[in-house]
């Protein structure tokens, strides 16, 4: 009862401040004359796209709540939801889309890209968002959907393109904030000639952290978990133009996170620790023909270097998780016919060694390897003179798994096998993944889309290979772990009645074959988890995001629901049909308003409203829904200065995303920038 009086009482003064920042009051509405690269790999128009696209830019991104990216898209993009359980101090965090479960470790459903290279890591499937930093982007284009017929695994559920800005100047940017937390960073970008551009930037990051465990488990057990954060950031990026139409470029960038998870009990520390350094480097050179078709070649090369301390199991594992790729693709129009065609080929490869930490034995190996090669074409044709739309597409991935390997000593109930190391089994896997959309305009004011589309997603290597003890269980390895597949169909509208209102509302359903899922069981008196296809599950749901603009006046409000069921599966003698997916909330609402006021002073108010999800496969378990309510102000108080300050969840709602780590709570942050 309690809770409930609190919720009523946030939504009341949220909505009154709401109320008070339309009466004198921009998030930014949509606008169909953008121009869109993501669903096609091609510049076309958003208006000419048969599928469900959202547009963040940048001043979005700065005045959305939250403090890593996936935080600020949840805010921000109806129907995305990220577990970021300590928010900033997560290692990690998982974001998923269109209702599919956002269980950790299950291998990211959702490609993500950063200027068009692939972020997700073959070895988990995951992304490290905390490596993104905000002030560099210049956009951010999301594609519901299956999106696999152009961009393969990992696209199950949609697309994220990060696209970065190139630009000449000089900025100093510092921070300070709650629990101790500030930030630095310095990018400068110059010509070194009139055809060489070079960026330099540089951003350092650190927080003393708060204490995660929640106040019943302090209380009973006598122990608690302290979260901090330490961070260091480089990177370079040069582009030079070889001719009036054609560009060659290169971008290096450089991150070291150290994420302390200090374990304290009966007043004795232990200083646990996860640590990330990762190396990425891309080329890309691209360019347009004399009779106007554009093509892409590019490469990339990614490097994480993964350390994992538990002292209270006198244990650090040490892994290496390699991605490194290749990409050749053209657009041409053949007689008003616009055709998109191109391969992908990537590599990833996992090493990991688990040790004891008192004096470095080796007792655990972890290795594996993951291919992939595909061609793909896309045509796009209009009728009706240019009301009509349609839009095929097809893919063929050949992928598969070799030098697998997996050994673990640790323990007197690992089955015999892994105690003497056992070579997995090489796979193979193919997919042909197909599309088909057509878009109608049936007024200036109205046009609606429709599609069908295959997806699926390759299993992460390290559900493949990983044999571990984890969290009372021992974690087997499973080399005969699938892919999952995806048919999706959907409908959606864009609707613009008068001038500055969007109305843009969809509806989908989503039905799943081999969908991964971790299982838990006991056998001779050990208990087990392992990673296995379940069978099939349903996904259906729907969006209405709807976005208004006037002069300075900016609102948003949004509302996405969806609904899950698996359809074939068991756990432990137990049949999960009928069940929802874990970590897939029902509900999430969002709300913004924002307004320009003169000498670009910029004050934005957001809600969100998260629903409650089950933890578990079985749904014996959930966690609470919740709503946060953040502020914001930032003033350009000269050319060259601007001044800004966040709260976030401005009504100290202590949730939980997890069933034992607590999230961070009110926090504050004032900022400066300087730009030259």
């Amino acid at each position: 009862m309690k809770r409930q009086k609190i919720f009523a009482r946030n939504i009341r003064l949220t909505g009154v401040a709401l109320l008070i920042a339309a009466m004198a009051s921009p998030s930014f509405a949509a606008d169909v004359n953008l121009t869109v690269t993501t669903p096609s790999r091609a510049a076309q128009s958003i208006a000419d796209v048969p599928a469900s696209v959202d547009v963040i830019m940048p001043e979005q991104i700065q005045a959305a709540p939250g403090e890593t990216l996936d935080q600020k898209l949840q805010n921000l993009v109806p129907g995305i939801v990220a577990s970021r359980s300590a928010g900033l101090y997560s290692q990690s965090g998982t974001l998923s889309m269109r209702g599919f479960s956002g269980q950790q470790d299950t291998g990211a459903r959702v490609l993500v890209m950063l200027d068009g290279v692939p972020l997700n890591s073959s070895a988990t499937g995951g992304v490290i968002w905390n490596d993104l930093i905000f002030q560099d982007i210049e956009k951010i284009e999301i594609v519901k959907g299956a999106g696999s017929s152009i961009y393969g695994a990992n696209a199950m559920a949609g697309v994220i393109n990060i696209i970065t800005k190139s630009k000449k100047g000089y900025e100093i940017l510092a921070e300070y904030g709650s629990y101790n937390t500030y930030k630095a960073g310095v990018k400068a970008g110059f010509d070194l000639t009139d055809k060489f551009f070079m960026e330099l930037n540089a951003n350092i990051l650190q927080s003393d952290g708060y204490i995660t465990t929640v106040e019943s488990a302090r209380r009973s057990g006598g122990k608690y978990n302290k979260a901090d954060l330490d961070m260091k950031q480089a990177g370079a990026k040069m582009k030079y133009k070889l001719g009036e139409s054609s560009n060659f470029g290169i971008t290096y960038n450089y991150s070291e996170r150290y994420n302390g998870e200090e374990y304290q009990k009966n007043g004795f520390s232990k200083p646990d620790y996860r640590q990330n350094d990762t190396h990425i480097v891309s080329a890309k050179f691209d360019g347009k023909t004399d009779g106007g078709s554009s093509w892409e070649i590019g490469g990339s090369f990614k490097n994480v270097h993964y350390e994992k301390l538990q002292t209270n199991k006198n244990a650090i594992a040490k892994v290496e998780r390699q991605d490194y790729g290749m990409n050749a693709n053209m657009t041409s129009e053949f007689d008003e016919i616009t055709i998109t065609m191109g391969v992908d080929a990537n590599n990833g490869a996992v090493f990991g060694k688990d040790l004891t930490y008192t004096n470095g034995a080796h007792y655990g190996d972890d290795d594996g390897k993951r291919y992939n090669v595909a061609p793909y074409i896309q045509a796009q044709k209009k009728f009706m003179d240019n009301r009509l739309g349609i839009l095929a597409g097809l893919r063929y991935d050949y992928a598969g798994f070799y030098d697998g390997y997996s050994r673990n000593t640790n323990g007197g109930s690992i089955p015999q096998a892994y105690k003497d190391g056992k070579n997995l089994e090489d796979k193979n896997w193919e997919e042909l993944s197909p599309k088909i959309a057509v878009n109608y305009k049936y007024s200036d004011a109205i046009s609606q889309y429709a599609s069908w589309s295959h997806g699926f997603n390759g299993p992460a290597l390290e559900n493949m290979v990983l044999a571990m003890w984890r969290s009372g269980r021992m974690q087997l390895p499973n080399e005969d772990l699938k892919p999952e597949t995806a048919d999706t169909v959907e409908t959606g509208f864009t609707v613009n009645p008068v001038d500055g209102l969007f109305i843009e509302p969809n509806a989908y359903y989503t039905k799943t074959k081999d969908y991964v899922y971790t299982k838990y069981f006991t056998k001779d008196a050990t208990n087990y988890r392992q990673y296995q296809n379940i069978g099939e599950a349903q996904i259906y749901g729907f969006e209405i995001p709807v976005k208004y603009q006037a002069g300075n006046l900016s609102l948003s409000a949004s509302y996405a629901q969806s609904h899950s069921k698996v359809l074939e599966g068991e756990e432990e003698g137990t049949s999960l049909t009928g069940k929802t997916l874990a970590d897939a909330p029902h509900h999430i609402w969002a709300a913004g308003a924002s307004y320009m006021f003169p000498h670009q002073t910029q004050f934005s108010l957001n809600w969100t409203h998260k629903g409650q999800s089950w933890v578990d496969v079985n749904n014996t378990d959930y966690i609470r829904g919740y709503s946060t309510t953040s502020v914001s102000l930032t003033s350009k108080i000269t050319k060259n200065l601007e001044l800004g300050i966040t709260a976030d969840n401005i009504f100290n709602e202590r949730y939980l995303d997890s069933e034992e780590t607590l999230a961070p709570g009110r926090t504050f942050t004032g900022s400066v920038k300087m730009m030259f």
